[in-house]
């Protein structure tokens, strides 16, 4: 092999036989606007060229298309925006392939599949060629299915099924020399025309791709959430809880304008809001409790899965996590049953702390009237309303006590009642006192009292105790008690 230079491109001249006319067919790719890259004629598919990847930013130029039809190598098409926002659905699977155009004809409709540019590859499998003037992304794997050969070596892998080749990739075109490909079959064009490439719109684009996804057989990793307010199996936790026990999927997405799509086996198909047709997202394939979107026009991340706690998260709360554990919280997830308010013993606390807490209030009585301060106020609202109120931090919420449950409080129970101690003790009416942030202050500091502190597995600890209108009821036993 000898290596010749053309341009700032280094080209390899191989003594294997190649396509001795491909000239004509540079010169119409040339004349369509698409740029081209050699390919060597020894089954490898790679550039002829060193250095090819210059001809992402440039143009070919007629001397190059000349010298490298000359060398008789095969051709490959430089996708993305150098050659029209060119791209290649690629399919090396053919029951992948049926299945997509029974989804994109349901989607788009007959004329527009009538209208697609197709080729049969050698593999054998299809490559579908669009161009979309609204822009294209880098080259992206859709669709995966479990490698057959898997089973031989017991370990996992996957195979891809679908994927892109557009802005910085390439694909092999018709006019290549059967050595092009290791099967030494060629590229046939079985639909369509390059000289009539069909240019598509962003939106039938997203719906081409999401069709494409749609078909991906394997699961996709979980969306995990950092904090731990869904992370894990404590059901303490709302997120966890909403997970456990919460609505259906349907139950969870119409409210927020899903429809249902279809059925198949275990996996349910979904249309997004706002659109007619088509499938933009899956549940529970492959037996998983999971969200799958296909589609980018949603706020999720095509390449991850959501447990429900995730999509209530950012369908309705736009991500905010910490807002959706809260109002979960308020709903009763997290917490199920407690029969009495929990105790935060210190070690040879007893008697001791319960004698500290009058001394306290008593200390602190004496000195509101004085001179009120927001920790001596909160001391006062400690003595008054610690055996019927919590504070739960990771719940960012108050616990009310009724007389025979506890319940979450969504109604700043606890700020009124800082705002009438502070109205009790401002006896000389200081402006101060009557501020919004005197009060804020109060509970502030009442929340990090231990007698209100609380943890989530506090709460919920008897897996027989269920809390009713009535009273709590024993389960084991069958009968309340008071």
């Amino acid at each position: 092999m000898t290596v010749g230079r053309l341009g700032s491109c280094r080209l390899q001249h191989t003594s294997q036989g190649g396509n001795e006319d491909s000239l004509p067919w540079a010169q119409k790719y040339f004349q369509m606007g698409i740029n081209v890259v050699p390919i060597r004629t020894d089954g490898s598919k790679a550039p002829a060229i060193d250095g090819w990847k210059q001809l992402q930013e440039r143009r070919n130029t007629t001397e190059e298309i000349q010298a490298f039809s000359k060398s008789g190598f095969g051709l490959a098409a430089i996708g993305g925006a150098i050659s029209g926002y060119l791209e290649d659905i690629d399919f090396d699977d053919i029951d992948a392939f049926k299945a997509w155009k029974v989804l994109i004809v349901e989607s788009l409709g007959q004329d527009f599949w009538d209208r697609l540019l197709i080729v049969r590859t050698p593999r054998p499998g299809f490559a579908v060629i669009i161009r979309c003037p609204s822009g294209i992304e880098k080259s992206q794997k859709l669709a995966f299915a479990l490698n057959p050969k898997s089973g031989e070596t017991g370990e996992q892998n996957y195979i891809c099924l679908i994927e892109t080749k557009s802005e910085g990739g390439y694909f092999l075109l018709p006019g290549c020399p059967p050595g092009c490909h290791k099967s030494g079959r060629a590229y046939e064009v079985i639909q369509g025309s390059f000289q009539d490439i069909p240019a598509i719109t962003a939106e039938q684009r997203t719906a081409m791709l999401s069709c494409s996804r749609s078909l991906c057989q394997i699961p996709r990793n979980e969306f995990r959430e950092s904090s731990t307010r869904s992370n894990g199996d404590d059901l303490s936790l709302p997120g966890n809880d909403f997970n456990a026990h919460g609505p259906s999927w349907g139950e969870l997405l119409e409210p927020h304008g899903f429809r249902f799509h279809s059925q198949c086996g275990e996996t349910t198909y979904w249309t997004r809001p706002g659109k007619d047709w088509g499938r933009s997202a899956s549940t529970n394939h492959g037996g998983y409790d999971c969200f799958y979107p296909f589609s980018t026009n949603l706020p999720f991340d095509i390449n991850r899965g959501y447990r429900k706690f995730a999509v209530y998260t950012f369908l309705k709360h736009s991500g905010n996590f910490t807002s959706a554990a809260r109002d979960l919280a308020v709903q009763g997830f997290g917490i199920k049953s407690q029969q009495a308010p929990p105790k935060i013993e210190e070690p040879n606390a007893g008697q001791q702390k319960d004698d500290a807490l009058i001394l306290a209030a008593a200390v602190a009585l004496a000195q509101v009237m004085h001179s009120p301060t927001e920790d001596n106020v909160a001391l006062l609202f400690e003595e008054r309303f610690g055996d019927v109120l919590r504070y739960c931090k990771t719940w960012g919420c108050w616990l009310c006590w009724d007389g025979s449950r506890w319940g979450f409080d969504s109604t700043d129970r606890a700020f009124d009642y800082c705002r009438g101690l502070a109205r009790t003790v401002n006896a000389k009416c200081k402006a101060s006192i009557g501020k919004r942030s005197f009060a804020s202050g109060v509970e502030s500091f009442a929340r990090a009292a231990r007698r209100f502190a609380t943890e989530p597995e506090q709460w919920d600890r008897n897996a027989f105790l269920l809390n009713t209108p009535d009273g709590v009821q024993e389960l084991e036993d069958s009968h309340e008690t008071a």
